[in-house]
């Protein structure tokens, strides 16, 4: 791993800043259990550890606060709410110890939140920095596996997710890691990287893509979306670089003759040489093949797009003709917003439900799984918490319009890896409106992209 050693940093230490790095490379890796014990939960701790040392050296002498009327900090409040009036239902699937554990995690993200609002300015800057440098990291690492995914499964049949997390860390959910889909009359590969699910991989490869500065990595990184055959992926690569071509425009400048004939050149190159690597190369050819396959695949399609779509019909229907008034408030609570689904056999059975859950589980969207899980006031927090922070239109912009649309199609909104974003770029408004000098930094990074 590469870390930008020529800048002079006055807090962070080449040590602290490899922590950070490694953190967040780690952390991208959702859902990792080895024992029954959650490796992320492990990482947040040791993370709220980190902060809380780096406060007691470097801390504002101002006194200490929490932000009035941050959106964050009252997004985090209602999970907590939510999450505490989870747990004195019961319900027909077991949920505490899911609804417990999102209980600590947001604690600990208070405690991160408040101890970098009150760190000193300057080390602030130092650590976002680190932290966007991470996240780019991490993407990277992501790819860089979900390549030698591809190769060697195509080529030798080696399943090395299988190999690390199942033989080697026997991870508790041992049979996620086995990567593919049925279609065709075969199994397909999806690039799933350090992790078990490819819109995990998708999310956090999209979110390196918003602030990676290296064409040749935006290109790799895009690519690899692609052949993982998400479709969550697909579609927020597409509303990405349609959001790069509106700012353009929309910032007045044109493209010249020049640009238009690079960018013609470049695409071109990259047609080419994937032509190339069609007819040469079998691991490549298999590959995208399947995302023919993964596009013309209607049974797939329908059953996936149709439970999708009841998710919207249902998802509200449950929630206010079903639930009681704390439950509309607050939901079912955080992650667990699959609950009322198998209460309501009849309307489970409608959404093409036959899994017999042992244990509370989430919708795959944002959207309801906001609403079923967290209810009404936490779902409208979130949002407006995210449509202020787009608004803003500074470095993290671009990745919280990612994690927005993707969310319609996926469940993201309690990763610990998404929270974190959220955290820094809070924060980081919040020290813009104090003018403690974070506007130069913003400014740097917006012309480097």
């Amino acid at each position: 791993m590469v870390i930008n050693t020529k800048k002079n940093y006055k807090f962070l230490n080449i040590l602290d800043r490899v922590f950070v790095c490694l953190f967040l490379i780690l952390n991208s890796i959702s859902g990792l259990q080895i024992n029954n014990i959650s490796i992320n939960s492990i990482l947040m701790f040791l993370f709220v550890v980190f902060v809380l040392l780096k406060y007691v050296d470097k801390r504002n002498k101002k006194k200490r606060n929490i932000p009035k009327n941050n959106i964050f900090v009252f997004f985090i409040f209602s999970c907590i709410i939510s999450c505490v009036i989870s747990l004195v239902y019961e319900y027909v699937i077991p949920h505490a110890n899911i609804a417990f554990s999102f209980l600590i995690n947001c604690i600990c993200y208070l405690i991160i939140f408040i101890i970098l609002f009150n760190i000193d300015k300057e080390f602030f800057k130092e650590i976002c920095e680190i932290f966007i440098n991470g996240l780019i990291y991490a993407a990277r690492v992501q790819v860089i596996w979900g390549i030698l995914q591809m190769v060697l499964i195509y080529t030798n049949n080696i399943n090395i997710n299988k190999i690390l997390f199942v033989d080697i860390l026997h991870s508790t959910i041992s049979e996620n890691w086995v990567m593919g889909f049925y279609t065709n009359g075969k199994w397909i590969l999806r690039i799933t990287g350090l992790n078990y699910e490819n819109a995990i991989f998708a999310i956090v490869v999209c979110i390196g893509l918003t602030l990676e500065k290296n064409k040749i990595w935006k290109t790799v990184m895009t690519a690899s979306i692609i052949l993982s055959l998400s479709r969550t992926g697909w579609f927020m690569v597409a509303v990405y670089y349609f959001v790069i071509f509106i700012k353009h425009i929309k910032s007045g400048k044109k493209f010249s003759k020049n640009q238009i004939l690079k960018v013609s050149l470049i695409f071109l190159f990259i047609f080419s040489i994937g032509i190339l690597m069609y007819f040469f190369n079998d691991t490549v050819k298999l590959q995208i093949n399947s995302i023919y396959y993964r596009i013309v695949d209607n049974s797939s399609n329908e059953v996936s797009g149709n439970r999708h779509l009841l998710y919207y019909i249902y998802g509200p229907y449950l929630l206010f003709n079903r639930s009681n008034i704390f439950q509309i408030l607050f939901g079912y609570g955080i992650r667990c917003s699959g609950i009322p689904f198998s209460q309501n056999i009849d309307i489970f059975s409608k959404i093409g439900g036959t899994m017999n859950y042992t244990s509370a589980w989430a919708v795959e969207s944002d959207v309801i799984g906001l609403l079923l899980g967290g209810g009404i006031i936490t779902t409208l927090l979130y949002y407006i918490m995210n449509l202020r922070l787009i608004k803003r239109n500074n470095i993290f912009s671009n990745t919280i319009i990612i994690i927005l649309f993707g969310g319609i199609t996926y469940h993201f909104h309690s990763i610990s890896y998404i929270i974190l974003i959220f955290i820094f770029a809070s924060i980081y408004i919040l020290k813009e409106n104090q003018k403690e000098g974070i506007n130069e930094q913003d400014s740097n990074f917006n012309n480097k992209l």
